[in-house]
């Protein structure tokens, strides 16, 4: 079960209390107060069922396929770290009244393995819907969502579930699903247009967050990071001379992640760093504009 307050705060909160318990109170009382607003503000009245997903990427396939007959609630949010974020009360408050949750369904990824059975002990009734379907995994990898195939999965799971929910809406269901079926595999075939003459290429990356990426479209993946963690000297100094040897010039970042490392990388090089991220929430936008940026990145 989740403990609301850690107990170092407790201990605190008690020893400062015996000083100046009015003042303690009238913060408590401040922080349930502002806690309970929060809650408010994010179920309101709004009637629509909810649906929970755990990235922005397959709120855009909720979206695209419900339009507006749900409410979907992103659990990390933007510009939060799978690795670190943490589920607010709010979160949880809504999670209880989801119609379902859609995980990423990854061993390996960190919020779902922190987190998601304290969840489903919080809310036993919870549907848990499986984005990744019969997708081949990578075993370190968690990061689906850059697959077209993949996403195209969680496309026909979602819509079958929302028709569930929603059974008088089947044909309007289908006809987004068709639609984004084709916005998929549209943006699939451009990622494959642009990277096709780059087959056998290596990139370098800061997160290893493009390896279902790098499979689809006959790259290589070359991480800073190893095991999640910042690299020591030999570790830098080994990227360096790889990125030498393969006459990389462009470390690749995402906004979730510290670029010092990639910054010391790009300046050993004689390169530069360029951003991208995995989690944006326009999906098919993003991907094709991930794709113009590997074809630079590919060309240096």
């Amino acid at each position: 079960m989740f403990q609301p307050l850690r107990n170092e705060s407790q201990r605190y909160l008690a020893e400062y209390s015996k000083l100046n318990r009015p003042r303690v109170l009238v913060a408590f009382l401040l922080i349930l107060s502002s806690l309970g607003m929060g809650c408010a503000s994010e179920n309101s009245d709004d009637p629509r069922p909810v649906v929970m997903v755990s990235v922005l990427p397959q709120k855009w396939i909720v979206d695209k396929l419900a339009e507006d007959f749900v409410q979907t609630h992103v659990m990390i949010p933007p510009g939060a770290s799978p690795a670190s974020h943490e589920p607010t009360i709010a979160q949880r408050k809504a999670l209880a009244d989801a119609a379902f949750y859609v995980i990423v369904g990854h061993p390996r990824f960190p919020f779902e393995r922190s987190w998601l059975s304290g969840l489903q002990e919080e809310a036993p009734n919870l549907k848990l819907v499986d984005g990744s379907g019969d997708v081949p995994m990578l075993d370190s990898d968690p990061h689906l969502w850059v697959s077209p195939t993949y996403m195209l999965a969680l496309a026909n799971r979602v819509a079958f579930e929302l028709k569930k929910l929603a059974p008088e809406r089947e044909s309007e269901i289908d006809e987004n699903l068709k639609a984004l079926t084709e916005e998929i595999e549209t943006t699939d075939q451009i990622i494959r247009t642009a990277l096709a003459k780059h087959k056998g290429a290596s990139f370098l990356v800061y997160h290893a967050a493009w390896g279902y990426f790098a499979s689809d479209y006959g790259l290589t993946q070359i991480p800073v990071e190893r095991g999640a963690k910042q690299p020591g000297p030999a570790g830098l100094a080994s990227v360096i001379d790889t990125a030498k040897e393969k006459g990389i010039r462009i470390v690749l970042v995402q906004p979730q992640f510290p670029s010092q490392a990639a910054e010391t990388i790009a300046e050993q090089i004689s390169g530069e760093v360029v951003l991208i991220d995995p989690l944006a929430l326009d999906w098919g936008t993003n991907m094709r504009n991930v794709a113009k940026t590997f074809e630079r990145v590919l060309k240096k």
